[in-house]
């Protein structure tokens, strides 16, 4: 039975989550006979899944394919299940993804990939490493307050707490 162009051109059509280094930042790529043809992201972790990469629902212009063609990178399996860091009493995931959020808001730190979302340690040791990357950037803040740094000092605050209460 002879193919039709649709189907040949599904058959030479695939689409990846790779991972960028250094950023560690995530994005879809469609590959069409071997060259990427379409770039999605940088990808927040919740959206790196199977049903996503499937859908193929990509936006991109030509120079987000040139840019993601010069960069050093890994794919990712969207199958894997990432470790679930489970509420510990009042510290909670919320409470910390909020000043994980507060120091990143965009995702894009090259030093902090989402680690409410990846590393697999303890709540606790993950809030004490976030606090201390926020009070060294609260440290080196010399310009007048603003409402990103309103809202990290909040969080900054709201995790000392909680952690103070448990210490």
């Amino acid at each position: 039975m002879k193919k039709t162009a649709t189907e040949v051109e599904q058959e030479s059509s695939r689409a990846e989550y790779w991972a960028i280094a250094p950023s560690g930042e995530t994005y879809a790529v469609e590959i069409m006979d071997g060259k990427v043809t379409g770039v999605c992201g940088a990808l927040h972790y919740t959206e790196v899944t199977r049903a996503n990469l499937e859908d193929g629902n990509f936006e991109y212009t030509d120079e987000d394919v040139a840019w993601i063609q010069d960069q050093e990178h890994h794919i990712i399996d969207p199958n894997i299940e990432y470790p679930v860091i489970q509420d510990d009493g009042a510290l909670t995931q919320k409470v910390v993804l909020e000043l994980s959020e507060a120091l990143d808001p965009n995702h894009q730190g090259e030093c902090w990939p989402d680690p409410i979302a990846w590393d697999g340690r303890s709540l606790q040791e993950q809030a004490e490493a976030l606090l201390v990357l926020a009070d060294a950037e609260l440290e080196s803040i010399t310009l007048p307050d603003s409402d990103v740094q309103a809202r990290l000092r909040a969080a900054t605050e709201a995790v000392r707490a909680v952690l103070g209460v448990r210490l």
